[in-house]
């Protein structure tokens, strides 16, 4: 997967007033059991979180996907040996 560029509500102390818009959006829920469209989320806040080295947590909507997803790293958890 590409490289998907990450949202803020803030850079260098100015207020990010597009991206703030966009962030502070309603987020939708997940259907449950996951469709395949919720698969795909998920799978996708993985892979976007997976390739930073400079965050603890990642929120759905900081990378585009308007839904109620998060994603955090757990020193406890090692995501190569999951199922």
């Amino acid at each position: 997967m590409t490289t998907r560029k990450t949202w803020a509500l803030w850079r260098d102390g100015e207020t990010v007033e597009e991206e703030a818009r966009l962030l502070r959006r309603r987020a939708a829920e997940l259907p449950v059991p996951f469709d395949a469209q919720a698969k795909k989320d998920v799978a996708t806040m993985i892979d976007a979180f997976m390739k930073r080295d400079d965050a603890l947590g990642l929120a759905a909507p900081q990378i585009g996907i308007s839904k109620k997803i998060v994603i955090f790293k757990n020193k406890n958890f090692d995501v190569k040996g999951a199922p």
